[in-house]
């Protein structure tokens, strides 16, 4: 499974000590360069959880549409929707309003991190094993 995730849910998952969640449901999941760099700009949450190796940093291949995105997105949330296009990505976490509805309407499955945490909730109350 290919799962795409942008700087919001990797954050917001560390500040909460539970960004294992991800290994845990989705085995390896891999972010863009710019969602790397925006996680390593400063000393906050998921700074230090990001260097795991069920990340995967990736950079995207094609620039052609990113000046594009950059009118609407920050970077971090272009080059996340790129990376999932190219990659064929099965999802992609991506917490902004418009991001979220920029991926859907260029045909990615994009959900938020509630989603997760709702399956892990669900799992963990089942006993399921994750992934």
């Amino acid at each position: 499974m290919k799962v795409v995730v942008n700087t919001t849910p990797i954050i917001s998952l560390a500040a909460i000590g539970r960004l294992d969640i991800l290994e845990n449901l989705l085995g390896k999941v891999i972010i863009a360069e710019a969602v790397y760099h925006e996680i390593k700009a400063k000393q906050n949450y998921g700074y230090h959880e990001i260097e795991c190796a069920f990340i995967e940093v990736q950079p995207i291949q094609g620039h052609l549409y990113k000046d594009f995105l950059l009118n609407e997105l920050d970077l971090g949330e272009a080059e996340t929707i790129i990376l999932a296009k190219e990659l064929n990505a099965d999802f992609v976490i991506i917490d902004e309003n418009l991001g979220y509805k920029l991926a859907n309407n260029v045909g990615l499955t994009a959900i938020r991190t509630l989603s997760i945490l709702l399956k892990a909730k669900q799992c963990s109350r089942a006993g399921i094993a994750h992934r």
